[in-house]
This record gives structure tokens, C-alpha cells and sequence, in this order.
């Protein structure tokens, strides 16, 4: 019923559609401008959706087609983030964005998911983002890996040195993350809102607001080693039992425990 009246016309021109129970970034769509003179939406590649369009994907989403499960599911409408422009020249279109895994107050792992042609504008790595590892000690950037799609098997990754689909492709090691502890600092403090153990922290770079909150996921996938070319389970182990005293002791464990080799 919400759909049926729902005001188009105060929708803007760019904004994000997104399942709430959604799993491995499908049924999101990035829109990045509006056809003038009518209620139709731009996408990363060019496309055009009309108002039809988009209410038979929302439609969709509420079915529950994207969602885990069976179950029905609700609709997000959020503002798009606008990148910012030291991060803005390695992605093609869309907003990379930051994971960082947390544990029991410690931070484990990051990464950095950049969109690219074949991901259609998201920064997910089923649908062809490059997974970017980054070093929890300093905040720069280490190995790149994406979906190699010469194979028949899922979740393949071949690695790979540089940006793809830009016009000046870019190397992706050795970049320096802007307010690294920050951001850190935002995850664990998540964590500790979320009063989960076990926590996916999404963080992005917005131009004005700086790292914000896209999303905490419960069952963040495992592609993170990947581009860390490291297990989760030894850090894990490694920190269950020390007693953390507060986020910048937290930060401090992790900065000592898992520098990188690279």
C-alpha cells in the first residue's frame, strides 16, 4: 500500500534502493542522476529505469527475491554517499567502502571493496568488486583481488595490481586510508552498540560528513582473507582470551598483533 502511494516526485535526483534482509549485495540499485523532464532514474552504466521499472524491483524486494530465506521483506531508500575524492579516482562510479572485522573489541581484519564496470557502481564482490586489503597497523593498502570469471566455480580470485575500467588505471598498493583511526575507532564503537561478538563493520568516506556507517553485518562474508591473503580463525584464536580494556587498548592489541608482511 506504501508503494502504491509512494511520492515520486520527491524522490532526488540521485539516491540508493536496497533490501533490508538482503544477502551478497543483490537487489541494490545506485542511481546517479534523473532523465529530464520525466520520473526516470540514471544507473552507473547508463541505463535508465522508468517509474515502472523501478516499482516491479521494488515490488520484487518486497516478495522477498533478494532477501535470505523465503521471507517477505521491507525497502530502504537512502541518500547515495558522495565519495570522497582522494578514493573517488580508484573507483569506477560508485562509493568504495571500508570492512573492518571486529572481535570481542578488537579489530581482526579490513579491507576495501572498489566498484567497478562489471559491478554495476556496488562495492559487493559477488557482482565483481576488487577486494583491496588493508594493514590494520598502518591503514595502507596491501594485495587486490577480484572474482575471476574464467572459471566455473564461485568465489575465484585471481589477484590483480591495478584499478580496472578507468581511463588512467591506478595501482592499488600502498594507498594510505584518510583517518584510518578513526575509523577503526568507529567500528569497535559499533561493535559495542550492536552487542554482537562478532561484527562486519561497512564504513565509507562521504566528501563532507567523513567515515559514516553503511551498514553492520551479523555474517559478513569470508572474502576478506582473500584480499588480506590470511585465515580469520589464527587471529581469532590468537585474541579469545585477552581482556580488553576499552576501544583505544583494543586498537593498540590489534596494531601490535597483526601488522602486515607485505
Amino acid at each position: 500500500k506504501e508503494l502504491e502511494f509512494l511520492d515520486w516526485n520527491s524522490l532526488p535526483r540521485s539516491f540508493v534502493i536496497k533490501p533490508n534482509k538482503g544477502t551478497g549485495g543483490s537487489g541494490i540499485i545506485i542511481f546517479y542522476g534523473k532523465k529530464k523532464g520525466a520520473l526516470a532514474w540514471i544507473r552507473p552504466n547508463g541505463d535508465i529505469m522508468s517509474k515502472r521499472d523501478i516499482s516491479l524491483h521494488m515490488e520484487n524486494i518486497l516478495e522477498g527475491r533478494y532477501s535470505m530465506g523465503t521471507n517477505k521483506d521491507t525497502i530502504i531508500l537512502e541518500e547515495r554517499v558522495e565519495t570522497d575524492p582522494f578514493l573517488k579516482q580508484y573507483s569506477y562510479k560508485g562509493v568504495p567502502d571500508l570492512r573492518i572485522i571486529c572481535f570481542r573489541g578488537i579489530p581482526i581484519m579490513a579491507m576495501m571493496r572498489i566498484p567497478t564496470k562489471k559491478s554495476n557502481g556496488t562495492a559487493n564482490l559477488h557482482s565483481g568488486a576488487i577486494c583491496t586489503g588493508i594493514d590494520i597497523a598502518t591503514g595502507i593498502t596491501t594485495y587486490s583481488m577480484r572474482t575471476n570469471t574464467k572459471t566455473i566455480f564461485s568465489d575465484v580470485y585471481e589477484e590483480i595490481d591495478s584499478t580496472t575500467d578507468l581511463k588512467e588505471n591506478k595501482k592499488l598498493s600502498g594507498i594510505s586510508i584518510p583517518n584510518w583511526d578513526e575509523i577503526l575507532t568507529i567500528a569497535l564503537k559499533c561493535q559495542e552498540a550492536s552487542k554482537l561478538g562478532f561484527l562486519g563493520v561497512d564504513i565509507s568516506i562521504d566528501r563532507k560528513n567523513g567515515p559514516v556507517v553503511f551498514e553492520l553485518n551479523a555474517r559478513p562474508g569470508i572474502g576478506i582473507q582473500v584480499a588480506n591473503k590470511a585465515g580469520l580463525r589464527g587471529r581469532l584464536e590468537l585474541v579469545k582470551g585477552i581482556k580488553v580494556k576499552g576501544i583505544k587498548h583494543g586498537i593498540k592489541i590489534a596494531k601490535n598483533l597483526f601488522p602486515s608482511i607485505f
